[in-house]
């Protein structure tokens, strides 16, 4: 958002003058307390238990880990649950998200978290064996770990002398007794690290300021209007089904026929 044409382009899609994503965020958790936020794997949550999990665990990597504004955290989940109450808890704390694929390779995990300058790690349990050596060659200093069935019954965590990771339900848990203080948050700083396939080189890290995902989602509003007579994403209140492996087309089928969907996503 350096540009003037940009601050005006932005200005004209959010009339409201929301000053970054998070009253938009929170507005939307109050409006829509009760709706069904995400489903997956059999599990919903609502947008009360999305906007507490995030507020525990942004409080977690404030005044826990001592995360500051503008500091990186990678994030190396599939499509769970979460990954949204991650990554909400990252913008709300002032971070800046950097995605990181779980089936990436030792050479590309080393090469994105070394140029991100990652501080802080939420992980699969699944990828720890691979964690285990690529963290020690990389400036990150805080690990969370997180099984798949976590959201649904907390898990133990697998021990690991390399990493000491924390579990997500841990965290979450001692968040939950930790104050989450009043970070100046604009349109202008960083969100999102997105990085490139590599196709033509090694990847790079695309800068998506808050105002960027803003922008993004006031857009779709306005090419995909929400449907008059059901849910619909975020500020209307909808439910987002995720899809952990799309691989599994089966699956992917059964869901799609128990969850009749308005739009769909690919990432």
């Amino acid at each position: 958002m350096n540009s003037n044409y940009a601050q005006d382009q932005l200005a004209k899609l959010n009339p409201e003058g929301y000053s970054s994503l998070i009253p938009l965020f929170e507005e939307s958790c109050g409006e829509n307390s009760f709706n069904c936020a995400y489903n997956c794997l059999g599990q919903a949550v609502s947008y009360t238990d999305i906007e507490r999990m995030s507020r525990n665990f942004a409080a977690f990597l404030v005044n826990g880990l001592g995360l500051a504004k503008g500091d990186r955290i990678a994030i190396q989940l599939p499509n769970l649950i979460q990954y949204p109450v991650v990554a909400w808890s990252a913008l709300r704390a002032g971070l800046t998200i950097v995605n990181t694929n779980p089936i990436y390779t030792k050479r590309e995990l080393l090469h994105q978290l070394n140029d991100s300058g990652a501080r802080a790690l939420v992980m699969w349990s699944d990828s720890q064996s691979t964690m285990e050596k690529v963290v020690p060659q990389t400036d990150i200093e805080f690990v969370i770990s997180t099984n798949v069935f976590d959201i649904m019954e907390a898990q133990a965590v697998i021990p690991s002398e390399i990493l000491a990771p924390v579990s997500l339900p841990d965290a979450l848990n001692q968040g939950e007794d930790l104050e989450l203080p009043a970070i100046n948050i604009t349109m202008n700083d960083l969100a999102l690290l997105q990085y490139t396939g590599g196709t033509t080189g090694v990847a790079k890290g695309s800068m998506l300021t808050r105002g960027d995902l803003f922008a993004s989602y006031r857009q779709t509003i306005e090419a995909i209007p929400p449907h008059p007579t059901q849910q619909d994403v975020m500020k209307t209140g909808g439910m987002s089904v995720l899809i952990p492996d799309p691989r599994d087309i089966n699956g992917l089928v059964q869901t799609m026929k128990q969850f009749p969907f308005s739009h769909s996503a690919v990432f």
